[in-house]
């Protein structure tokens, strides 16, 4: 029995080495084309302002924004995080949803380097972030690190609704574009 188990796991092992070389994972770069203001901002206790974006390079942007808070930006805020894709001329709904309960911590593993953007203009390295209002600037941000299961070719709506105490006190949503990247082949030394 050991000996089928051991010959099965090799097996296995040996597919999926096969199957890499034959058909790589798909690579793919995610592009931020528009922030946007929810229709519903709840309290607006986190409220965005003067939102500009400008192109970089293909992939990457530059993100200027103008937030206040009336409340601490700390771990006891969450965020509901929903994903619509585009199709047959408009949005669906629910193509991925995301509940990130402690906010701060949340956001340092699933989008690390917007959450330094974010915190670096308040004058601290980390939260809470006290009550005022703060300005990020954040140049050639790229979404190539975001943490996410998975994603499928496309352009996606993104709307980050954030609750404080079971209470909307803030939302702001994003259009993005996924697009594949071409492996470039490796150059050969002669």
């Amino acid at each position: 029995m050991k000996g089928q188990v051991v010959s099965l796991l090799s097996s296995i092992f040996i597919l999926t080495i096969c199957f890499d070389c034959i058909s790589p994972i798909p690579r793919f770069a995610v592009s931020l084309k528009e922030i946007f203001r929810c229709e519903d901002e709840g309290t607006k206790q986190l409220s965005f302002y003067s939102t500009r974006l400008s192109k970089a390079s293909r992939t990457t942007v530059n993100y200027v924004t103008n937030y206040t808070l009336t409340i601490p930006l700390d771990d006891s805020m969450s965020v509901l995080s929903e994903l619509q894709s585009w199709g047959n001329g408009g949005w669906r709904p629910a193509f991925f949803t995301h509940d990130t309960p402690h906010l701060c911590t949340g956001w340092k593993q699933i989008v690390p380097q917007w959450f330094h953007e974010f915190i670096k203009n308040t004058g601290r390295d980390d939260c809470p972030v006290p009550p005022g209002t703060y300005e990020v600037n954040a140049y050639n941000i790229s979404f190539a690190e975001f943490n996410v299961p998975m994603w499928e070719y496309g352009k996606y709506k993104l709307i980050n609704q954030v609750y404080k105490e079971n209470v909307l006190v803030g939302c702001i949503g994003m259009v993005l574009e996924s697009t594949p990247t071409r492996r470039r082949p490796s150059k050969k030394k002669h």
